[in-house]
């Protein structure tokens, strides 16, 4: 569970944040927003998701009174459209950090662990060929012993 003014970690069933001080119970809180993220309910004057730790863009209603409650529909989707790009912006950077970490640790490795790779097959291939001449050895012996008795 997350704090939902200061967006620390906090304990089940906490009542006040031990950081900031804040009641922690939304039961007490109007829930007129949903988290982006997740879903969850959230109090309109809350600045962190309590259930996934989203932090919110605070909305800044115009200060306008002549703007509709249609304009600031608008603007609230809009802020949500553009929280909902930058979310995706963000997994994509991740993802090539996670790619390009792929990538520096196959070209470190790769190079090391080829060379390894043919000389272990260098080393079966010897044992093998000293295996064969052993027993091309007797059974050379096992013949010349049986012409000779």
């Amino acid at each position: 569970m997350f704090c939902q003014y200061c967006g620390k970690k906090v304990n089940e069933g906490v009542d006040l944040c031990p950081e900031c001080n804040s009641n922690l119970d939304s039961l007490h809180y109007p829930t007129n927003y949903k988290c982006d993220n997740c879903g969850a309910s959230v109090p309109k004057d809350a600045k962190f998701c309590s259930k996934c730790g989203d932090k919110f863009e605070e909305f800044v209603e115009s200060e306008k009174s002549s703007e509709s409650d249609e304009e600031i529909s608008e603007n609230r989707e809009t802020e949500i459209l553009i929280r909902k790009r930058h979310k995706t912006i963000r997994e994509l950077v991740r993802f090539g950090n996670f790619i390009g970490w792929v990538l520096i640790i196959t070209i470190i490795f790769i190079p090391l662990g080829l060379p390894l790779l043919f000389m272990g097959h260098l080393v079966l291939a010897n044992l093998e060929i000293e295996h064969n001449t052993r027993e091309t050895a007797t059974l050379l012996r096992e013949l010349i012993e049986k012409k000779n008795t």
